[in-house]
């Protein structure tokens, strides 16, 4: 008598949206030298689709700008962030 195998495969998708109704942070990037726009790394990271953690490593090699708080907080820089290049997040 033949065994008969039976296999299930659920695939799952997640879509993570990031809103906030705090208003944009403008600044001065000291690398890009130009007023920017300065994101969270929450929304950053989930724009980018990749982690938090990923995003830091990044900030520390240099490849995405950023600013540190007094308080510690960090933000982005969006212009490092979207602009073409095999350094940024994500190409254009």
């Amino acid at each position: 008598m033949k065994r008969r195998i039976t296999r299930t495969v659920i695939e799952t998708r997640e879509i993570i949206r990031v809103t906030s109704d705090e208003p944009p942070i403008v600044a001065d990037c000291p690398v890009c030298g130009r007023e920017t726009t300065f994101l969270r790394p929450e929304a950053t990271a989930a724009e980018a689709g990749i982690s938090q953690r990923e995003l830091f490593r990044r900030i520390e090699s240099g490849t995405v700008h950023h600013l540190e708080l007094p308080d510690g907080a960090v933000l982005i820089c969006a212009q490092s962030f979207t602009r073409p290049s095999e350094t940024s997040l994500i190409d254009l």
